[in-house]
């Protein structure tokens, strides 16, 4: 089975813009998907989709430079589209510009954007002339947005790290996060010893290669992917960076080591250390080759506990913990933001990785404990009533909210931001909420806040105690890509459709009308499963615009007809209160509709078996 590889990045892509998702959670679960793929094809969608993501803004910059709509104006999948392509042409050098050109056209069309080959193509053509002749920021007077395009890491960041750091400082660490990413490796000693390890890897067609100063640790490379390989699945070792071994080394635990990891997951730190806790029983002596035996395991007294803030993440230590087969760690929820009397004076070691917040909202800070939904920004309001306690000006803190609020703040279209921010920390407000209102675009004050929730609560009572009465109201006004044929005639049919749509939904080809559409079959698969159902609609009952319950039973309006609409079915509507039809022509001529809509509303059966005119024939008779 062919497969568009460029699709699949576009579908990742989607995923951790529109869903939310962890890039590498997405990207691995794609790779497993198409684990059947040679290993070219699967390294091209790992490049393209890490470098997507990792130099969005200095593909923004670029776009920006060489299109007329801007990137934040453009439809969302036409931009995921054009980052992805110039991706390419800047960083991808196997892949010609016109590959890059022509896959992203057709792409585009694919997807349902037909209209804008001509754009992307014209675009991106631009881009590729022009590749070694594109400006960035002046590198002498705008350091900090220099390195913010050139490097793709927020200003923000970059002001943070240079109260601490020079710009020179930042742009190696910088330079580095840009390098070739290797992979290492953290032998499972109670399972091998490093030399049986490597030879193992080596019978797998690994390349193995020593690191200077870490007797345990190898890098790997020539393989095809991980979790085909035996050695990794029988958890003979753990995938694990230089930097984060380095911690076991600094701490050098003994085996009655009480060892605690406050941010473990995904467990690598936590792995090492309680493998450095065992092979400290050896003092130096070599290891067998069988690994850590039994009797030495049993003496050892020391644990370690990982933990982490969300059963998510501590199942991600679970999985690692068992798959290396390792006794002694304890796996724990828990917020390293409140203090555990319990363990108060008791650990020997504390690890602690952080921040390792990422670049997260509000939901993350309230997630990770560093915020409640006492203290987060929740409104507008609230900026301005916490920086009035905290001893700022009333007038400066109202004019912060509205900054705030307004999203100018976030945009860095705020002069006298600089100003303020350092007011905020002169009077002790924290760094997590002076980061969160540099990343607002908008918020609701309070009492439109509090309108919005007492309205979800209204509609959900009333969608639980008066059901008809909700879905008659919600098909009505809400449900505005209803269509008759597709999701009231029959729940076969219906079934149909949703069966259809998400086919096209997993393919990427659906539209958007129909994944409109999709969302309404949805209520009303909901509707059937609650055990309602619609009625026919009666050409002498229906309304225009409005649903109604008849006999227990939902009744559409005239406009969620195709061909039919609202303006014909209000005439229909009027024409119906002067008695019934004589005949289709009858209905024309008093509703003074078209024949389109005549021959819609005969071909669903509405009309019964109303004659085509008003004369009789002789077989009428």
């Amino acid at each position: 089975m062919d497969v568009n590889i460029r699709a699949v990045v576009l579908d990742i892509l989607t995923e951790i813009e529109k869903e939310g998702e962890f890039s590498h959670i997405t990207i691995n679960n794609a790779l497993l998907k198409y684990q059947y793929l040679d290993r070219t094809q699967r390294a091209f969608i790992n490049r393209l989709s890490l470098g997507t993501i990792e130099c969005r803004i200095e593909m923004d910059y670029i776009l920006n430079q060489y299109s007329k709509t801007p990137v934040n104006r453009m439809k969302p999948l036409i931009r995921r589209i054009m980052r992805m392509a110039v991706y390419q042409i800047i960083y991808m050098e196997n892949v010609p510009d016109s590959a890059a050109c022509n896959e992203a056209v057709k792409l585009a069309a694919k997807r349902g954007f037909t209209g804008l080959k001509g754009f992307v193509n014209g675009v991106l053509r631009n881009i590729s002339r022009n590749k070694d002749n594109i400006t960035y920021p002046d590198k002498a007077n705008e350091t900090k947005k220099y390195l913010s395009v050139k490097y793709s890491m927020p200003e923000w960041i970059i002001e943070l790290w240079n109260t601490n750091m020079s710009y020179e400082e930042i742009e190696d660490i910088l330079a580095g996060m840009k390098k070739d990413k290797k992979t290492y490796i953290r032998c499972n000693t109670l399972k091998g010893s490093t030399d049986y390890i490597k030879k193992i890897l080596e019978e797998e067609g690994v390349t193995v290669t020593e690191v200077s100063g870490l007797s345990y640790a190898y890098e790997i490379s020539g393989y095809d992917y991980l979790t085909a390989l035996k050695s990794f699945n029988e958890g003979l070792y753990q995938i694990q960076d230089i930097s984060s071994m380095m911690a076991g080394e600094y701490v050098k635990p003994s085996t009655d080591s009480l060892i605690v990891d406050v941010c473990a997951a995904p467990g690598g730190k936590s792995i090492n250390a309680a493998l450095k806790l065992a092979e400290a029983a050896y003092d130096n002596k070599d290891i067998p080759e069988s690994g850590i035996s039994k009797e030495v395991l049993k003496g050892i007294t020391g644990r370690v506990i990982a933990r982490d803030v969300s059963d998510y993440k501590a199942s991600l230590i679970d999985d690692n913990v068992a798959r290396l087969g390792i006794p002694y760690i304890d796996v724990e929820v828990h917020n390293a933001l409140e203090f555990d009397e319990e363990l108060e004076g008791k650990a020997d070691i504390v690890i602690a990785d952080l921040p390792c917040s990422g670049l997260g909202n509000a939901q993350t800070l309230l997630k990770e404990g560093k915020a409640t939904i006492s203290t987060a920004i929740c409104t507008r309001d609230d900026i301005m009533i916490y920086l009035i306690q905290k001893g700022l000006d009333s007038e400066e803190s109202f004019k912060i909210m509205e900054m705030v609020r307004k999203g100018k703040v976030a945009s860095g279209k705020c002069k006298e931001w600089p100003e303020w921010k350092q007011d905020m920390i002169d009077h002790g407000v924290p760094d997590w909420y002076i980061w969160s209102c540099e990343r607002i675009k908008y918020m609701f004050p309070k009492a439109h806040a509090a309108a919005y929730v007492m309205m979800a609560w209204r509609v959900a009572y009333c969608k639980v105690f008066y059901p008809l009465a909700y879905y008659t109201a919600y098909f009505s006004i809400r449900a505005t890509a209803f269509d008759y044929e597709k999701m009231a005639m029959s729940p076969v049919r219906l079934e149909h459709y949703i069966a259809e749509y998400k086919a096209k939904k997993a393919e990427g080809t659906i539209s958007n009308t129909e994944e409109d559409e999709l969302g309404v079959m949805r209520i009303v698969q909901e509707m059937h499963a609650r055990g309602y159902e619609f009625t026919p609609i009666d050409i002498y009952k229906a309304k225009a615009r409005t649903f109604q319950i008849i006999d227990g039973k939902i009744m559409p309006s005239f406009k969620v007809i195709s061909k039919v609409g609202e303006v014909a079915g209000e005439s229909i509507e009027i024409a119906a209160r002067d008695g019934e039809f004589l005949s289709k022509d009858d209905l024309r001529q008093r509703a003074k509709i078209g024949q389109s809509a005549i021959d819609k509303l005969s071909e669903l059966g509405i009309l019964g078996d109303m004659t085509d005119s008003n004369q009789l024939s002789l077989f009428d008779l």
